[in-house]
């Protein structure tokens, strides 16, 4: 794994700079309470924690993002690829008697708390959330009005923006749907995903895909 390389503090955690994603032995296991999950084969690894069965989820991961990388994390379903961008986001609740070490850092060693991540990153989910009955343009303008200050006209222009750079055009006054109304295609509707959680402009974005 390459070393973590040092840059300057995130100032007050404001989104538009520059920063780096830090990771450091990052590990989460759960306790097995079903003794007959032990009695079959497993395609996940077991330790035992004082005499209890733990399943293991994250095992001591450390790395790094650099300001305009892009990394790509590849794994089997259930392989914990979820567990992890959760980790990083601060969105993981980890269920009581759990093992779990989260150090992950922004920079300068500063805790990428949940507040801090609020500030600087955004994440986008896999299963997309988004108003059936809405077009990209309305989902964008919503999120927009709800997260910019500025005028009308800036929170419109930022909007165009992002439709235009994420080939959304074509789409944009198209209703989102759903499966029982027809409504833009799954790629559009990922971009649309992407597109809110862009509207702050966010230093680091994480997508669950």
């Amino acid at each position: 794994m390459k070393q973590k390389q040092e840059t300057d503090p995130v100032p007050q955690g404001e989104a538009h700079e520059q920063i780096t994603l830090f990771w450091e032995d990052i590990t989460f296991r759960v306790p097995i309470k079903d003794k007959r999950i032990l009695e079959e084969p497993q395609n996940f690894s077991i330790v035992d924690v004082n005499g209890k069965p733990f399943r293991t989820i994250v095992e001591g991961l450390t790395g790094y993002v650099q300001p305009n990388e892009l990394v790509g994390l590849l794994g089997p379903s259930g392989g914990g690829k979820s567990v992890l961008m959760n980790i990083f986001s601060s969105r993981l609740n980890a269920p009581k008697g759990s093992e779990y070490n989260r150090n992950v850092y922004v920079n300068n060693k500063i805790p990428l708390t949940r507040e801090v991540f609020g500030k600087v990153a955004a994440y986008v989910m896999q299963d997309d959330v988004l108003l059936e009955t809405l077009s990209p343009h309305e989902c964008l303008q919503f999120a927009a009005n709800l997260r910019l200050s500025g005028t009308p006209e800036e929170r419109e222009e930022r909007v165009e923006k992002i439709i235009k750079d994420l080939r959304l055009t074509a789409c944009k006054d198209t209703f989102v749907g759903n499966v029982l109304k027809k409504g833009i295609s799954g790629g559009e509707r990922k971009r649309t995903s992407i597109g809110v959680e862009l509207i702050t402009d966010p230093s680091l974005i994480i997508l669950d895909g």
